[in-house]
């Protein structure tokens, strides 16, 4: 019987909605924007699973991938999504390691998690990397920016199937 239960609930969870172009850009300013007045540089990868991996093991590959252990300060954060394994994670640079609780991050993934239970991803994502913004000037303040922006501010994507953003 339980098993049962379990295949009904999943038919009956909505389909995610897709991320589009606008989707895209729209979060692409919201990086920008919760860069601005830090050190920090954000990035946001969305795929459809963990590829088999534990969540943090996948997004510490992504991070490497996205060549953000390469920012000058280590102040690289990365909001890792993978769509059908319905996980997030935020994985950091050196620099901010032993400055940011874990509470903090799971403020920040909870975001994304609402944004999906309420049908709308990208604005659980958006709020995510606002998030990310303020804790970043919490604890990386640096109104020059002296590194500049490191990094491009996009959200970048694996191939997927069509029931994943």
């Amino acid at each position: 019987m339980k098993a049962i239960q379990k295949i009904r609930d999943t038919l009956r969870r909505p389909r995610p909605h897709r991320l589009t172009r606008r989707d895209l850009d729209h979060l692409s300013r919201a990086i920008a924007h919760a860069e601005r007045l830090t050190s920090g540089e954000v990035r946001v990868h969305i795929e459809p699973s963990l590829a088999g991996l534990e969540p943090m093991a996948r997004a510490q590959a992504c991070f490497c991938e996205l060549e953000m252990h390469q920012t000058a300060s280590g102040t690289g954060v990365l909001l890792y999504i993978a769509t059908q394994d319905h996980c997030a994670v935020v994985f950091t640079g050196r620099a901010l390691l032993e400055r940011v609780e874990p509470a903090r991050w799971q403020e920040v993934t909870d975001l994304v998690k609402r944004g999906y239970l309420q049908q709308d991803p990208a604005r659980g994502i958006e709020e995510a990397i606002l998030h990310i913004g303020d804790v970043l000037r919490e604890v990386l303040p640096d109104a020059q920016d002296a590194h500049g922006d490191e990094l491009p501010d996009l959200v970048t994507q694996a191939p997927h199937g069509d029931d994943t953003p």
